[in-house]
């Protein structure tokens, strides 16, 4: 038989031996469905360590070869490699794209969807970075939907067997007079309305397959020239200027598709990635068969080396603490979040509270991730949710929030844990200093602003404009000399500003004792607060940091003195993590600033 299909050519080559290769131990495997935003449904096999799924460490998404590839095949990197990633911590998730039974009518660009499916789905699970790697034509849609869409979550690409591109890989095997011949023929289908009629064209392989190698598929007019077309999307050698990802490429010698000479050649046309590594592996071929525990060993071995290792697991478990200040309760329980080091092992006896920003909560507030990543270098970290949540976060007076730390520090004592160290983001940092300026409490040894907010009566009165917010401050002053301040409301929309790139406008809507807290003129200045703290103090200023203007970041750089140690997220850092790179810097201040005591 002349005409062999590419997989079914290999599967045959495959010795019988490795056919019962068997999974490595301490794994869980379940075969999941995920829906793309298109409706289509994309199986996969989920794999994660028997000890659990692993949210906070990177997840892989792997992609079979193709037509017609699939991810349980034992010969197929989307299985060996995902076993054995699994196996070292990975949570590691293999699709079957539509691409596999569907290449007769499905276009190559089509399967970006099951690959945004499949990042969307472990980004469900927490994950926030995320490794794709791709099998033979698998590489190609890897790198055709990061060239595409720039999807941030992804942080690396792993190429195993990088396939030629259809334009200039099919002209050496068919000739070039005859490859165009063929293009024009299915080009003028196209064109007179005949494009969705199958065809079948014998594909010779041209070296280094053995002679005589050809493939061929029963696929549309249109669809061919979509896979194998000279203007084909999904071309390695056309995508890799586009890429500006980590890229690691692992090949073997003799491979009848990839030669030294390309991989080489690809590394070298990804002029705009950062790092390139190429490995090519003696005695094997396409299939990487006999090389499956190199392949993923130097895969793992790699990732750690780009910092997308597996890192150390974290627990999170629900906590309570007893308030004695209540709007609407003389005494109730205030619930938290506690993240620890699964191994039961700190660097040192300190806890930190980090406390999210206002009109946010303790399960979506945008700095979440800050909480299991120091857990994870070795902190314990608890988020409290305060006193402000709900229907009180327009109302809620600084007595109840003092109240909230108060009992969450003496919590943490009575456990054990008897230093701390307080963290906040946005309007969460100035009530953190506030608190410490009205409760200036030994243990707590350090103070940390994560993008902390402009002042408050300066910035309400460019929102809301002189008149306006003139206006709202004698409203609130009237109501709380009529003993009002705490049931009259302050209503008030801001005027389109640096604000607005997160909304067209700003509402103001606070009762009148709590507006005149937060926003009033007689608000003592954040910086003046940070003068009088005796607590080493931590500032953050990351992007966007549209609200503080870098003159009154400088203020509080110069208010806390020789107690400041500023961060900016922007320089120095590494751009497509620098989530990791805050929390590295902030471990290094707590070690080193925030004086450790041992009990």
């Amino acid at each position: 038989m002349r005409i062999l299909v590419c997989s079914l050519l290999h599967f045959l080559l495959v010795p019988v031996a490795h056919a019962d290769m068997s999974a490595p131990t301490g794994i869980v495997q379940q075969v999941v469905t995920l829906t793309a935003h298109d409706g289509q449904s994309v199986p996969g096999i989920l794999m994660y360590s028997s000890a659990g799924l692993d949210p906070h460490s990177p997840g892989v998404v792997l992609l079979h070869g193709g037509p017609f590839g699939h991810p349980i095949r034992t010969q197929s990197a989307a299985r060996f490699v995902a076993e054995r990633l699994a196996a070292r911590g990975y949570t590691t998730l293999s699709i079957l794209s539509r691409h596999a039974a569907g290449y007769y009518s499905i276009p190559v660009e089509a399967g970006s969807a099951d690959l945004q499916a499949a990042i969307d789905w472990l980004a469900g699970l927490g994950i926030r970075n995320v490794v794709l790697a791709g099998h033979s034509f698998g590489s190609a849609r890897v790198a055709l939907y990061v060239a595409e869409t720039r999807d941030p979550r992804v942080k690396a690409l792993v190429h195993y067997a990088p396939t030629r591109g259809s334009s200039e890989h099919l002209p050496k095997g068919f000739g070039e007079m005859r490859y165009a011949e063929v293009v024009d023929q299915l080009r003028g289908m196209v064109a007179e309305g005949r494009g969705d009629e199958p065809t079948f064209i014998e594909i010779p392989f041209p070296p280094p397959a053995p002679a005589g190698a050809r493939f061929g598929y029963i696929m549309t007019a249109v669809n061919w020239l979509s896979w194998w077309g000279p203007d084909a999307k999904a071309q390695n050698q056309l995508l890799m200027p586009r890429l500006s990802l980590p890229m690691l490429m692992i090949t073997g010698e003799k491979d009848m598709f990839v030669s030294r000479e390309y991989q080489e050649r690809l590394a070298r046309l990804a002029t705009s990635s950062p790092r390139v590594d190429t490995l090519m592996y003696e005695g094997t071929g396409h299939e990487l068969t006999g090389a499956e525990d190199r392949a993923a060993a130097d895969t793992a071995s790699w990732l750690a080396g780009i910092g997308l290792g597996v890192r150390p697991r974290v627990t999170m478990r629900l906590v309570d603490v007893r308030v004695g200040v209540q709007i609407t309760a003389p005494s109730l329980l205030q619930a938290g979040l506690m993240y620890e080091p699964a191994s039961g092992s700190t660097v040192d006896s300190r806890d930190v509270i980090l406390l999210y920003d206002r009109g946010r909560d303790v399960l979506t507030n945008p700095t979440e991730w800050l909480a299991p990543a120091l857990a994870q270098r070795g902190h314990r970290v608890l988020v409290p949710q305060d006193s402000s949540y709900g229907p009180n976060v327009d109302r809620v007076g600084e007595a109840a929030t003092d109240a909230d730390l108060n009992a969450w520090i003496d919590w943490l004592g009575n456990a054990g844990r008897r230093p701390v160290v307080i963290a906040g983001a946005g309007w969460g940092g100035e009530r953190a200093a506030r608190f410490l300026r009205r409760h200036p409490r030994s243990n707590v040894r350090g103070l940390a602003l994560l993008n902390p907010p402009p002042n408050g009566a300066r910035w309400a009165r460019r929102e809301l404009g002189d008149e306006n917010y003139d206006a709202a401050v004698a409203r609130a002053m009237r109501a709380v000399a009529d003993g009002k301040g705490a049931t009259t409301l302050i209503a008030a929309r801001g005027r389109q500003s640096a604000a607005a790139k997160f909304e067209a406008t700003y509402l103001f809507h606070l009762l009148a004792d709590a507006f005149l807290a937060q926003y009033g003129p007689q608000r003592e200045p954040l910086p003046q607060v940070l003068s009088r703290l005796a607590q080493p103090v931590y500032l953050v200023r990351g992007e966007p940091a549209d609200l503080l203007a870098s003159a009154e970041f400088t203020a509080l750089e110069l208010a806390a003195g020789k107690r400041a140690t500023a961060y900016s997220s922007t320089a120095g850092t590494s751009a497509d993590r620098p989530e990791d790179a805050l929390a590295d810097a902030f471990a290094r201040w707590l070690r080193e600033f925030a004086k450790p005591t041992r009990p």
